[in-house]
């Protein structure tokens, strides 16, 4: 999949993509320090046509690595 993912250099905490279908984990970056990016994230699967998934974004601090907080994106894949 290539979402293109960026942290940008404005931020202060790591970043985290993390790609589900249903429960399963099929994706993940490693952390992103601001400035960084990933153009794609390899799938230990890939999900049919019609399938929900999930993008979810993890921040993190970067001295403590605790959670600064997190977003979930929905989407069906075409």
């Amino acid at each position: 999949v290539e979402p293109w993912f960026y942290n940008p250099d404005t931020n202060d905490v790591l970043l985290v993509l993390q790609v589900y279908a249903g429960d399963q984990k099929i994706g993940e970056t490693g952390f992103l320090k601001p400035g960084e990016y990933v153009q794609s994230v390899d799938l230990t699967s890939i999900p049919e046509s019609g399938t929900e998934i999930q993008y979810q974004i993890i921040a993190y601090e970067p001295d403590t690595y605790y959670s600064a907080g997190r977003v979930e994106l929905n989407t069906v894949v075409s």
